[in-house]
């Protein structure tokens, strides 16, 4: 009479074998991830980010090098047309289609993980673009109420960051025209809020920065990331000091044993 529940379960646990398994062959191999980043000086920014990418054995390439920088003051108005432009012109030079490209700001960004792991999170994104997001609305605040809604985390483009399949992102950016000074997150923010080229496209934002922490405007979430931090490493302290009072005890408990032993 129990057969047949033995049997569902078996088959449960080979089709979640069999699961498993597609599930690891169908992982982006990890030399498919190119970062392409913007860089006409070399900063001290710049050479941090290059240090972290050489930690977690990123391939890099850096474009713009030695070029004038044209595309704006990001601390006055709004700019970043340049970077747009040279990503255009490096992906016409990718031959491969099933390359993934991260496009990632460099003076002001460091890597905190892998390639694997990176990979791992945009698949779980289920699109086929993935940008940061921010929690403050730039440059132009009158696109709010065309953004959709979230549930949680984040809900506006952040243009500093984002990852995707060489196809889609060279079809994003295959009508930039613009000028060298204009707004690269004006231009991909008009793509996401349109419903039409969003769903084309299959672009979402990474919300809950699963891939992206981006700090600005997220000073709330750095002070409760620094206060967990804080707690786990007060933790941690207090482990450490009950374990050096056992070992205190278990060592003067060894002495009165090895005292009374000479005495008698």
């Amino acid at each position: 009479m129990n057969h047949p529940f033995l049997f569902l379960l078996s088959c449960v646990f080979l089709c979640a074998l069999s699961s498993l398994a597609n599930s690891e062959s169908q992982r982006i191999p990890e030399d498919k991830l190119l970062v392409l980043t913007v860089a006409t000086k070399e900063t001290d920014g710049f050479r941090r980010f290059l240090r972290s990418a050489k930690h977690f054995n990123y391939t890099v390439k850096v474009l713009g090098r030695g070029e004038e920088w044209r595309g704006g003051d990001y601390m006055s108005a709004p700019g970043g047309g340049q970077k747009v432009r040279l990503l255009k012109a490096a992906l016409l030079e990718i031959k491969s289609e099933d390359q993934i490209i991260l496009f990632i700001d460099s003076y002001d960004v460091v890597f905190a993980s892998g390639p694997k792991e990176l990979l791992r999170k945009f698949q779980q994104a289920k699109h086929k673009v993935v940008f940061s997001s921010e929690s403050l609305i730039w440059p132009d605040r009158h696109l709010e109420d065309k953004y959709p809604h979230v549930r949680e985390g984040n809900r506006f483009l952040g243009s500093g960051g984002f990852i995707g399949y060489i196809p889609s992102i060279k079809e994003m950016i295959t009508n930039w025209t613009g000028e060298e000074n204009d707004s690269d997150q004006l231009f991909f923010t008009k793509i996401y809020i349109d419903p039409a080229k969003r769903k084309t496209l299959n672009i979402t934002l990474d919300t809950k920065y699963r891939l992206f922490q981006n700090l600005h405007g997220a000073l709330g979430e750095c002070l409760n990331i620094a206060a967990e931090t804080g707690d786990r490493a007060a933790g941690r302290e207090k482990r450490r000091e009950r374990r050096e009072d056992e070992e205190k005890r278990d060592e003067d408990r060894r002495r009165e044993i090895t005292q009374d032993r000479e005495e008698n």
